[in-house]
């Protein structure tokens, strides 16, 4: 995590303690994310190219936080709406792989796995991408009529 988000591995450990477990407080991640967008901003004109490098790592470590900000409170949120889970960090490794990962198989299994635990009378919450469970009906309603 903290190589990926260009933090410490004290900041890691401390995360981790916080939040009892991989993850990483949604606050904490948007804090992280701006801190290297604006260290991008400082470096929007390097001066050698040990600068042209650490703007380059910095975007890439801005870009997995603003996705995995996005993975972790749309397609795979989860039900306390606080935190993300670090486990999509692994991911965003590659982003040249992005695009090769099944991300609509993922979701969907996410989310059935997600309706199947709220199955359980004791669970009050389900977890997921609720408005794609709204277009699924909003569409099969509309095609059923045409």
């Amino acid at each position: 995590m903290g190589d990926e988000l260009g933090l410490t591995e004290e900041e890691v450990m401390s995360e981790v303690n916080k939040q009892r477990g991989g993850y990483i407080c949604k606050h904490n991640l948007k804090i992280v994310y701006d801190t290297l967008v604006h260290r991008c901003d400082e470096l929007e004109h390097p001066a050698d190219e040990e600068e042209a490098n650490e703007l380059d790592r910095n975007k890439t470590m801005f870009i997995k936080a603003f996705l995995l900000f996005l993975v972790g409170v749309t397609i795979f949120a989860n039900k306390n709406n606080k935190n993300v889970h670090m486990l999509w960090l692994t991911m965003l490794q590659d982003l040249d792989t992005v695009q090769e990962w099944s991300w609509g198989g993922m979701t969907l299994d996410f989310l059935y796995t997600q309706l199947s635990i709220a199955t359980d009378p004791t669970i009050g919450v389900v977890s997921g991408y609720m408005s794609l469970l709204e277009v699924k009906k909003n569409f099969f309603s509309i095609t059923y009529y045409i």
